[in-house]
């Protein structure tokens, strides 16, 4: 989990998909640390058992949210296109640290 949180503070995007079915505890977590970071994008179907929460603080926060995946997607490949522009400048490496968690397929189109 330290090894986890330390690169999530180093990266441009952090992408969480919230699976239905699924608790999540961890993606939680990271979605408080990481809501107001303004790095933060996430996918919250229908279905998911703490929707109402991530809603919640959405709103507050002011953090996207998507309900379907393909605008989760579409938005992934805006923020990845603004953050290499913005970094073409600049000598060094983007970083983009995608979750395993939030590896699925057709994700890294």
């Amino acid at each position: 989990m330290d090894w986890e949180m330390t690169h999530l503070d180093e990266v441009d995007l952090i992408m969480l998909y919230l699976h239905p079915g699924t608790i999540s505890p961890v993606s939680l977590l990271e979605l408080g640390r990481y809501s107001r970071s303004g790095r933060l994008i996430v996918c919250c179907p229908k279905g998911y058992h703490r929707r109402g929460n991530v809603q919640y603080l959405f709103r507050k926060d002011s953090v996207p949210l998507f309900e379907e995946f393909d605008k989760f997607v579409k938005a992934r490949n805006k923020r990845l296109e603004d953050i290499t522009r913005e970094n073409l400048p600049l000598e060094g490496s983007i970083k983009i640290r995608v979750s395993k968690r939030t590896l699925l397929p057709g994700l890294l189109r």
